[in-house]
């Protein structure tokens, strides 16, 4: 257990825990008692807890009814939920049937279950599933950033490496890992993984701590996206429209198009953009000695060394750079307008007043920030007519301009909050009602006393 959960807590977990197992001992006991037609008719009526009860050493299966299954459930839900942080390395699928498997061992064994000791059947559980975890290293494609002046930079915990240096120091290694099937399936092994990552420029190296294999792999492609995110924050615009992993099927890519003539003749378009942003060859070193980026870095790390177990405003910074994101790939501009916006509310939808105004003082330059309260409230407005049908997205005029603007006001918000957090020495895991008085303290304060990017 955590060193979080005190005496009291852990008495408190071996109670509830032996009072569900006592239920779940008087289920098992009943439907051994049925007769057999009794039995195969239950088993009938209830498939899925036949399918998925647990099986003792000899492999037969000891028939698990619905509220047994439901105890089962309780206990591991509760004792995930007292592991904290921890929690987010096991999957309640796969912690389940090994807690099943705990118990009816310690019932055929005849082990005394008490009050005193019944939570060590769930710590015992985890530590099983924790004996197959081990630690990976993800390595997802990704287009990024069409130049190759610097073949590696990182961003949060996440390195890129350009895809000519990463198949230099791993190719050997790949091509004797997929060796080990036979050699059919080695070929195709290596000319699909082959076509696949030589689509892209760029390798995201992420390495994830040991825990659950799908749980490693959701939080590989999580943190390499939330870098990706970041990028496209500081990029901004038509450049990172583009920009994605490899696993991303939102984005276009390279397409063919077939269109006849009245003659019947076909023409044969190919199409497609550039995945990755073009900038310059300095983009890295100008982006990392940016007055932002000492203050964006930690917010990655926090979310990513706690299991995102992150504070408020870190938790909405991330949000809202997530909604920015995926507006700077979206292709309609009417979507794209409210995605901006949503990223804009994710932050101050927390704060007292409106939105804009709110907005507005994060962004206006001294002196303006009327012209800026004016813009941005004219802008959420259109934002609303989107929403909520107020207008007409074949002929509106004003939709790519919008979208733009609104990009300038999202992008305005998200690179002040994180500088303010860090000027604020906010403490980590605050409550909500503390993050949000700051929010309040931040966007009620005219330009001039604030922190600023210059």
């Amino acid at each position: 257990m955590p060193p979080s959960v005190s005496d009291d807590q852990r008495h408190r977990l071996d109670e509830k825990d032996d009072a569900d197992y006592e239920v779940i001992l008087a289920e098992f006991e009943s439907f051994v008692r049925k007769p057999k037609e009794e039995q195969l008719q239950e088993w009938m009526q209830h498939p899925w807890e036949a399918l998925s009860s647990p099986r003792t050493p000899n492999g037969s299966t000891l028939f698990a009814s619905p509220a047994a299954r439901d105890r089962f459930v309780q206990i591991a839900k509760r004792g995930l939920k007292h592991l904290g942080a921890a929690a987010k390395r096991h999957r309640l699928e796969v912690i389940l049937p090994k807690l099943q498997e705990e118990f009816v061992s310690r019932l055929i064994a005849k082990a005394d279950i008490n009050p005193q000791n019944a939570h060590s059947v769930f710590e015992a559980a985890v530590e099983k599933a924790e004996a197959a975890y081990e630690a990976l290293t993800f390595y997802v494609p990704c287009s990024v950033v069409a130049h190759r002046a610097c073949d590696r930079f990182s961003i949060g915990p996440v390195t890129f490496v350009l895809r000519e240096s990463f198949l230099r120091e791993h190719e050997t290694a790949i091509r004797e890992s997929a060796t080990k099937e036979n050699l059919t399936f080695t070929n195709i092994l290596l000319k699909r993984t082959n076509t696949f990552y030589t689509e892209f420029q760029w390798i995201a190296c992420l390495p994830v701590p040991a825990c659950d294999r799908q749980i490693a792999k959701k939080r590989a492609l999580a943190g390499v996206q939330k870098a990706l995110d970041v990028f496209k924050l500081i990029v901004g615009g038509e450049r990172a429209a583009h920009v994605k992993q490899g696993y991303d099927s939102r984005i276009p890519e390279a397409h063919a198009e077939l269109v006849s003539k009245a003659s019947g003749e076909f023409s044969i378009l190919l199409g497609g953009k550039m995945q990755d942003a073009v900038v310059n060859d300095d983009w890295y070193a100008q982006v990392t000695s940016a007055p932002f980026w000492p203050f964006i870095q930690p917010v990655l790390f926090s979310w990513w060394n706690n299991w995102d177990h992150a504070d408020e405003i870190e938790v909405r910074f991330l949000d809202a750079l997530a909604w920015h994101s995926d507006a700077i790939s979206e292709q309609d501009a009417g979507a794209k307008l409210v995605k901006f916006w949503t990223a804009i509310e994710r932050i101050l939808s927390a704060v007292h007043g409106s939105i804009a105004p709110r907005a507005a003082v994060l962004c206006a330059e001294p002196g303006a920030f009327l012209a800026k309260e004016r813009q941005f409230s004219g802008l959420y407005q259109k934002r609303s007519d989107v929403v909520h049908g107020g207008s007409n997205r074949s002929d509106e005029a004003w939709y790519a301009e919008a979208a733009r603007a609104s990009e300038e006001a999202a992008r305005g918000v998200l690179f002040q909050i994180p500088v303010l957090h860090a000027h604020d020495s906010a403490q980590s895991h605050a409550d909500h009602k503390k993050e949000a008085t700051k929010l309040d303290k931040w966007t009620g304060q005219p330009r001039e006393a604030r922190t600023r990017i210059e």
